[in-house]
């Protein structure tokens, strides 16, 4: 069976497409709570005449609404509303990165099937399966995992897993990047991002480069190896990408599952859609966890490159000065195709569009030119930079695609965009009864029109008749599925009675349909309501400040954590005896501490998921039993260990009341507030949530990444400094398998600790997981506000 292909749909016109270029699905945005906020994104008009189109089709192809950023309780009711409007446009299914949104539809809108987005990261068998027992029916896996790793979760998870083929790649673990946030206020996981891995950094040397913007993802020459491990879905990145590019990407993909792409035409399509957009390709970690950076990572040049066309053979003036391209082209070009030629000291390609071009050593312009022709082009683009003999020279928009990648808009009159209504019509000699039952909804209603109806004169025609009359209701959100007519006497209805009980019948089921949303909505506000309602305490509760460090950490420790009342100490593969005995040594560095709780790291890989499970067993035996998790994947292995942990890193981005709930309905017992959180957007403490451990100070992670940086072309060993545009210095640092990117300012956070306690919050954390091992020991003292730091722990 071939894997679902999936197209972007940033726009309607890019749905409209994907559809006709051999998308089976397409998923899309709507104009609140989408990972891509700048897109287009579909209003529910435009959702309404997709659905209606995508149903014209045979198969019928389907549509996904992503609904995947993060939430915060001011939030929820709109998000609750959106969810009641898009249920009743039969979606395929929704995608969701917030665990508190998963909670909602799972428990009010069970019938919309859930799929978990790639901002979750999961990466591993144990992610996969904690999402399916949370009620998620497709997981879209991180875009790290090797094919080797892919196909073993198809084999044993029993959900059904997508996964990207195509597209701009995130420098971050997808979901795991704060850099944005943190750096600018935008947030990627509120659909923000200001995509700052795009952005040039200088190193210590003060070279300028972009040593974390990835290539693209490409993995149409292994196409057939994808399909062997058994993925039920792939997926093309690009929700703000414009109609031709999907139409171009999807064709390629599309033509090439079903067997009909030989090696000259995908050679064609490959350039194709290096015309409409491309930066340099990669396979990504398709084949291996270990890659040279400069394989994923282009540091150079940014943006669309095109495809390759040439090379300079030269640059010269004509006696007007004006400046001319030299060079033999490898593909038809027509006037006006883009034209964009690398320069080395460039970040950005030189480009322009054909204005004006001729064969070599002819006067007369022309329009057009065939492949392996030498030609020369007048340079439009001022300045003109120096172009050295030997410069790739790339077609950047090309005529020729553009118009073989046309499409054509369905009219919104030939599609039923409304809810489907089941209507039955009896006939009796005293009148008519017309009813009407929703088909996604149930909303059911009928009316009766009392009048006396006589034989009709021709029966098969008078039945036409009202089922013409009941199909009559554009203009209003319902559209009949079948019409039934109950007649065993042959009776003759005027089209003025079926007038008047269809218009009745639509206020009915308008009344019907209102109540049941208020109902539920009532229903949900009454659940959110009782999850907030917390017990009169008679004692205040202790505060508790909580130290996390990771294993590695070196000594001494800062002089202020010996107010800290527990550790927290993350783990990792080495032997069992070397965990215990580094986490005695920690444990005597924090005198003051009660409890000493080990933590999972946040990516558990394959290859370290074994040696984590027999820590885990090893440590428990010695009595360790309460442990932290910042992941799923953690959770569901300390389950399956016989352990529940208690506690749920800031990773889990429980950042309100239903994630909270959903976390106490685990039997966590407190979770860390996300480094993005404010007192504005915490939720009320409640008995019925799981407690906020607010993060007070934190070299917050700005990347969490597989990948090393490349900066000036190579990447460092271990790590490496460097310093944003804007003056923002950053420490690069190798954390086991991953690559942490933090600010040299920390996140501070201590003086908001007395107005937290005035909020009930009475557990604080201070973070220093994030750090290199050193830099706990030799540099966090030399912190600016560590004295005010240090005061305010000892005024609580």
């Amino acid at each position: 069976m071939k894997p679902e292909l999936l197209s972007p749909a940033g726009s309607y016109d890019a749905a409209i497409a994907a559809f006709q270029y051999g998308a089976d699905a397409v998923y899309l945005g709507l104009k609140s709570f989408s990972a891509r906020a700048e897109a287009d994104n579909s209003t529910f008009e435009e959702l309404a005449l997709l659905s209606a189109y995508a149903r014209t089709f045979t198969p019928t192809k389907k549509i996904y609404i992503t609904l995947n950023t993060l939430l915060t309780d001011s939030e929820l009711p709109d998000f609750f509303k959106m969810l009641e409007l898009a249920e009743e446009l039969r979606p395929d299914g929704v995608i969701v990165q917030d665990i508190g949104a998963a909670r909602i539809i799972r428990r009010h809108f069970p019938e919309i099937e859930m799929h978990a987005s790639t901002q979750m990261a999961a990466h591993s068998i144990d992610d996969v399966m904690a999402l399916r027992d949370l009620g998620f029916r497709r997981v879209v896996t991180a875009r790290e995992l090797t094919l080797q790793e892919i196909e073993a979760i198809v084999s044993h998870c029993g959900v059904e897993i997508e996964i990207f083929i195509h597209g701009a790649l995130c420098y971050s673990y997808s979901g795991l990047c704060l850099f944005s946030a943190m750096t600018t206020g935008r947030s990627g996981n509120r659909g923000q991002c200001a995509y700052c891995c795009r952005h040039p950094f200088s190193d210590s040397s003060r070279s300028i480069s972009h040593p974390f913007s990835m290539k693209d993802l490409a993995l149409l020459p292994i196409l057939d190896q994808l399909t062997a491990t058994g993925v039920h879905s792939l997926k093309i990145e690009g929700r703000m990408k414009n109609p031709l590019y999907v139409a171009c990407v999807t064709s390629a993909y599309r033509r090439k599952l079903d067997g009909k792409l030989t090696p000259r035409d995908e050679r064609e399509a490959t350039e194709e859609i290096q015309t409409v957009f491309s930066r340099p390709w990669t396979t990504l970690y398709s084949f291996s966890t270990s890659q040279q950076p400069d394989a994923v990572i282009d540091s150079k040049t940014i943006g669309h490159r095109g495809a390759l066309i040439g090379k300079v053979l030269s640059v010269y003036s004509d006696n007007t000065n004006n400046q001319w391209l030299y060079f033999k082209t490898t593909r038809t070009l027509k006037k006006f195709d883009g034209i964009q030629i690398d320069i080395s000291n460039m970040s950005r390609p030189f480009g322009f569009s054909i204005r004006s071009m001729r064969r070599h050593r002819e006067k007369n312009e022309i329009l057009s030119v065939s492949a392996g022709s030498y030609l020369e082009i007048l340079i439009t683009e001022q300045p003109v930079p120096f172009i050295a003999p030997g410069t790739p020279i790339y077609c950047s928009a090309s005529q020729e695609v553009q118009q073989k990648y046309r499409f054509k808009r369905p009219r919104p009159a030939d599609l039923n965009t409304g809810i489907p209504l089941r209507i039955c019509v009896t006939l009796k000699e005293d009148g008519l009864l017309m009813q009407g039952c929703s088909v996604i909804t149930g909303d059911a209603a009928e009316v009766s029109v009392n009048s006396e109806l006589q034989p009709a004169d021709n029966p098969v025609l008078s039945a036409t008749a009202v089922r013409k009359a009941c199909s009559r209701l554009g203009g209003t959100r319902w559209y009949a599925d079948s019409v039934r007519l109950l007649d065993d006497k042959g009776l003759f209805a005027p089209p003025a009675l079926l007038n008047k009980a269809r218009r009745d019948l639509v206020v009915e089921l308008e009344r019907e349909r209102a109540q049941r949303l208020d109902c539920r909505f009532k229903a949900y506000a009454s659940s959110f309501k009782a999850s907030h309602t917390s017990a009169t305490a008679s004692i205040a509760p202790k505060v508790t400040i909580t130290l996390k460090l990771h294993i590695s950490a070196l000594l001494p420790l800062p002089d202020f954590v010996a107010e800290c009342d527990r550790l927290v100490v993350e783990i990792d593969e080495r032997a069992p005896e070397l965990l215990l005995e580094k986490i005695e040594l920690l444990r005597g560095a924090v005198p003051k501490t009660e409890l000493v709780t080990p933590a999972l790291p946040l990516i558990i890989r394959a290859d370290s998921r074994t040696a984590l499970q027999h820590n885990i067993r090893q440590l428990a035996q010695c009595g360790y039993t309460q442990w932290e998790t910042p992941g799923l994947a953690g959770y569901r292995m300390l389950r399956n260990c016989g352990i529940k942990p208690i506690s749920a890193d800031w990773t889990l981005y429980a950042g309100n009341s239903e994630a909270a709930r959903q976390l106490h309905e685990m039997d966590f017992v407190s979770h860390v507030t996300s480094p993005e959180s404010d007192l504005q957007t915490l939720h009320p403490c409640s008995e019925k949530l799981c407690e906020q451990e607010l993060l007070i100070f934190q070299h917050t992670p700005l990347y969490i990444s597989a990948t090393p940086p490349l900066a000036e072309g190579k990447a460092e060993a271990h790590c490496t400094e460097l310093q944003s545009l804007a003056g923002t210095d950053l420490r690069v640092w190798r954390k086991g398998n991953l690559w942490i990117t933090i600010a040299a300012r920390p996140l501070d956070r201590s003086a908001l600790i007395k107005q937290a306690l005035k909020l009930g919050i009475h557990r604080f954390r201070i973070d220093y997981s994030w750090n290199m091992p050193q830099a706990v020991a030799a540099g966090c003292r030399k912190q600016p506000s560590s004295a005010d730091r240090e005061s305010s722990l000892l005024d609580i």
